[in-house]
């Protein structure tokens, strides 16, 4: 049973290696990749940013990459990021999966 009012935006994806997801924010998720490997970099509330600056460029060049909490999502594994954590993503391989957006919070998604 769905809670009344949550909002779900289901989104497939699929990557070659050196691409992926410029920093940004957004409601909970939870992202099941298939296939792939895909390295994140999140940053709390406090810390999260939107940017504009391509994935590639940021885990390059920008030092901001480096204090980020880092992991890597292989195929199978499943990523929960909790609402309002700013996070970004580059393909280390190519990545196919899915990711699940959704809020039962109105100022997540809205």
């Amino acid at each position: 049973q769905l809670v009344e009012n949550t909002n779900i935006e289901l989104q497939f994806y699929l990557g070659p290696a050196g691409s992926g997801a410029p920093m940004h924010i957004h409601g909970h998720a939870v992202n099941t990749m298939a296939y792939g490997k895909k390295q994140w970099y999140l940053y709390p509330p406090g810390d999260a940013f939107y940017s504009t600056q391509p994935s590639f460029e940021f885990v390059q060049h920008d030092a901001r990459s480096d204090s980020a909490l880092h992991c890597v999502q292989y195929g199978g594994d499943v990523m929960y990021v909790p609402a309002l954590w700013g996070h970004a993503t580059f393909n280390r391989k190519q990545s196919i999966g899915v990711a699940h957006e959704f809020s039962v919070e109105s100022f997540c998604m809205e």
